[in-house]
């Protein structure tokens, strides 16, 4: 039943006239109506049809109004639609006992068609209003039922996290993951489950999100199981806002990669162990091609010499190679100590460019030292910077066609924290799409000819990270790419 005010009204009375005479109003008003004459016939409608409002007369033989309104509110269908009594007795009393059982309003007769107007117009209104908070609740259910099926079901680790980072819901997959049921870890703060130094961090990286300052976050963490042993696993962490951007809770994702990490740490060790049992060997045949180019075990024709000088060039690369190897290891365990010292970038840079210098004319390549006479001077280990910037200025000439420019820059970049900022800038192709993301991963290499072993930048980032500082890499189009990184201030006096 539609009309154009989209209201189907019920009347109900034992009074054929006051029927007919309250449903041709309501139909002048644009209503659909039917009528009832008790209340029986009411009911019966009433479970066969919708309506938006019942008109209900309280005197009827059988089934009185009070009894009628009494079945409607204790049916869990019919308790939602508005009942408004008209009854031709002006009481008080009568009108708080329907009122208090549930009725919308209530009116006597003989009534006012403009009162009844209003209250017919208010009812509907209520129960449109009611009926959109219904569907709006069965939609909001219904997603609510399909996401805790899919959080129930999923493969990976979920946790649903209040404001102050205390679990709220968790998932099978976690309580498998942490052999923990989820009455043990409801209430606890995520923190509390996790490493002491991984538990610093999401919580930094969870207030910061809280505060808006980023909308989800990945960090890898270490869970404690029951039996104490420890998971890894890929947190990831988003908050859910409402309409203003006010913070709900957080939902947090957690992949178990313990297996991955322990094939990981086999891999590196036997890596380590393998290159480590190469330098002996290696260093044996350095030794011998010296032994025959002193001269002391015979004069070596031209021809001789090159060759020998051929095949120590290339075991000295690979003894380098075997360094920078054992090095990144040592770094990544944090067990390669530094010799901190204060010293000027400058003479530092001017030893690198001098070093390269050979490299750059072969390439045609012009190497420029930009760095500003006022530099103060930096508090790092010099032999290991060195050593980044070489690898740096090096990689620049050689992703550098002839006739390009590389240029090493430097400047302060004031804050709370000074720091100096140290730049390295090339005209070459730019870095490869594919090689963006994982640009100071281990053994990255793209389909550029030439590329290396994908250890250099490697290095840089584990040494520069050693140090407490970071590098980061710009290239904004195919042409030229930037590195720079930052180095601290020396302290006064230092």
């Amino acid at each position: 039943m539609t009309t154009a005010n989209g209201g189907a009204l019920l009347v109900v009375d034992d009074d054929p006239i006051s029927r007919r005479l309250l449903a041709a109003n309501l139909q002048r008003q644009g209503y659909t109506v039917q009528t009832a004459e008790d209340g029986q016939q009411a009911l019966d409608l009433l479970r066969a049809q919708t309506f938006d409002v019942v008109l209900l007369d309280l005197l009827m033989p059988n089934l009185n109004g009070y009894q009628v309104l009494e079945r409607m509110k204790a049916d869990d269908v019919l308790r939602h639609v508005p009942v408004i009594v008209i009854s031709g007795v002006e009481d008080v009393d009568n009108a708080v006992r329907c009122i208090e059982m549930g009725a919308a309003d209530y009116l006597t007769k003989p009534f006012d068609p403009v009162l009844l107007r209003a209250r017919v117009h208010a009812s509907l209104a209520d129960k449109r209003l009611r009926d959109a908070e219904q569907t709006h609740l069965r939609a909001m259910q219904a997603i609510s039922a399909r996401l805790q099926a899919i959080i129930q079901g999923a493969a990976i680790g979920i946790v649903v996290l209040d404001l102050e980072d205390r679990i709220a819901e968790s998932n099978p997959a976690l309580h498998r993951m942490l052999d923990r049921s989820e009455s043990e870890l409801v209430g606890l703060l995520l923190t509390d489950l996790l490493y002491p130094d991984d538990a610093t961090t999401h919580a930094q990286l969870y207030a910061t999100a809280v505060a808006g300052e980023r909308e989800h976050y990945q960090c890898e963490v270490r869970f404690q199981r029951r039996d104490g042993q420890w998971v890894y696993g890929n947190l990831t962490v988003s908050i859910v806002r409402d309409e203003q951007r006010q913070p709900q809770f957080g939902i947090g994702m957690i992949e178990d990669i313990t297996a991955r990490r322990a094939a990981e740490q086999m891999r590196e060790d036997l890596t380590h162990t393998i290159v480590h049992d190469l330098r002996s060997p290696l260093t044996a045949v350095t030794t011998s091609l010296e032994l025959l180019r002193s001269g002391l075990l015979g004069e070596l024709s031209a021809r001789q010499d090159e060759v020998v000088q051929l095949a120590q060039s290339g075991a000295q690369r690979m003894l380098q190679l075997i360094d920078t190897i054992l090095d990144v290891s040592r770094l990544e365990a944090g067990q390669m100590p530094l010799r901190q010292i204060a010293f000027d970038l400058s003479d530092l840079v001017s030893t690198v460019i001098r070093l390269q210098g050979p490299l750059a004319s072969d390439k045609q390549v012009q190497l420029v030292n930009d760095l500003p006479t006022t530099l103060p001077l930096v508090w790092a280990d010099a032999d290991i910077i060195e050593r980044v910037l070489q690898n740096l200025v090096g990689n620049a000439i050689k992703f550098t066609p002839a006739g390009g420019v590389v240029r090493v820059s430097a400047r302060v970049a004031e804050g709370a924290s000074p720091k100096v900022l140290v730049s390295v800038s090339d005209t070459g192709a730019g870095i490869p799409p594919e090689l963006r993301d994982r640009l100071f991963s281990k053994f990255a290499i793209g389909q550029q000819r030439g590329r290396g072993t994908g250890l250099g930048l490697a290095f840089c980032k584990l040494a520069l990270e050693a140090h407490g500082e970071a590098i980061w890499a710009d290239s904004p189009s195919t042409q030229g790419a930037t590195f720079t990184f930052s180095l601290p201030l020396a302290p006064m006096g230092g």
